[in-house]
């Protein structure tokens, strides 16, 4: 790694200080690139001068390479041009029908607009600022509006095994929690299953612990979600040392946005609202009454975006 580094710094200060000795900068690299690290390496580079636009120096230029999170860079600076500083993530909701004695009489709307750090306790928000508008029960439907994407539900490139992990959330307007679960575990007694806690506590995904607990050093523990039939069923399976301590797993979850609804149908629940109708997705229509925006600036998403290099976040700039 100390080599890699060494020639991103080589690459960086022979460019910007002989930027007209040719032979200098490219005897330099080349040397660079004789290093037994890079033997067992596929190497790629491309240096051209935006100023002169002049090729600098290449070596196997046209090789398809994996650009990795280095892509962020570009995302968030496309992000700044196309969009601003001053845009905003915004989560909205809406009610369609008339509100009598606590009583609405119609449906709720969720609007989404790709906020990747929207939580929980966000959501919290939310469902206590359609308490302030007196609604208590809710005849009809909760509704999520999730027209502001297109098909692309999985990150273009992403492969099939980088799923369930957290760093491949599956994509929505409408985020929460990074599109995941944290899955708490640590040892029980001897023999006894795996104690775990998932947050946040959900009926949307459904848990299978067949784990135990062994008297040995070792431990093989397998935490994973059902990926291949697109399920969130999640299986704990194998043994955890006695020895061990508390740890986390995340994994991502697939429909995002009925993870979304489901979050706040059981919010409701807990908030004392009661929903008569059923979830489901549809477009929020013409001449609904606005209850609430929660927005989050760009700026406040750069950072995890980019020092965290959150996959979430990029995808939804």
């Amino acid at each position: 790694m100390k080599i890699l580094y060494s020639l991103i710094f080589s690459l960086c200060f022979v460019f910007s200080i002989f930027p007209q000795n040719n032979i200098s900068y490219k005897e330099k690299i080349d040397s660079l690139l004789t290093n037994p690290f890079f033997e067992s390496c596929n190497i790629s580079i491309d240096v051209f001068d935006l100023t002169t636009e002049e090729n600098l120096y290449k070596k196997n230029e046209k090789l398809l390479m994996r650009p990795a999170s280095n892509l962020k860079l570009f995302t968030s600076a496309a992000g700044l041009y196309f969009l601003g500083e001053e845009y905003t993530f915004k989560t909205s909701v809406y009610y369609k029908g008339e509100v009598e004695d606590s009583v609405l009489f119609g449906d709720i709307y969720i609007v989404g607009g790709f906020d990747p750090e929207f939580t929980s306790k966000d959501l919290d928000s939310m469902v206590t600022q359609i308490k302030l508008q007196g609604i208590k029960e809710i005849h009809g439907n909760l509704y999520a509006d999730a027209s502001m994407m297109d098909s692309l539900y999985w990150g273009q490139g992403w492969m099939w095994d980088d799923d369930p992990y957290i760093y491949s959330p599956y994509l929505s307007p409408l985020c929460i929690n990074n599109n995941g679960i944290e899955i708490y575990y640590e040892p029980g007694e001897v023999g006894a299953p795996v104690k775990v806690e998932i947050y946040p506590e959900s009926n949307f995904y459904h848990l299978h612990n067949s784990s135990v607990t062994v008297e040995t050093d070792s431990s093989n523990l397998t935490i994973t979600r059902d990926y291949v039939n697109h399920t969130n069923d999640i299986s704990i399976t194998g043994t955890l040392s006695s020895q061990g301590k508390r740890d986390t797993a995340e994994l991502n979850i697939v429909y995002p946005e009925k993870y979304f609804l489901t979050l706040m149908k059981e919010n409701f629940k807990r908030s004392g609202i009661t929903l008569t109708g059923t979830t489901d997705t549809a477009s929020l229509p013409n001449q609904a009454d606005h209850i609430i925006t929660f927005e989050r600036s760009y700026i406040d998403v750069l950072p995890n975006l980019n020092k965290e290099s959150d996959n979430l976040n990029a995808e939804s700039v």
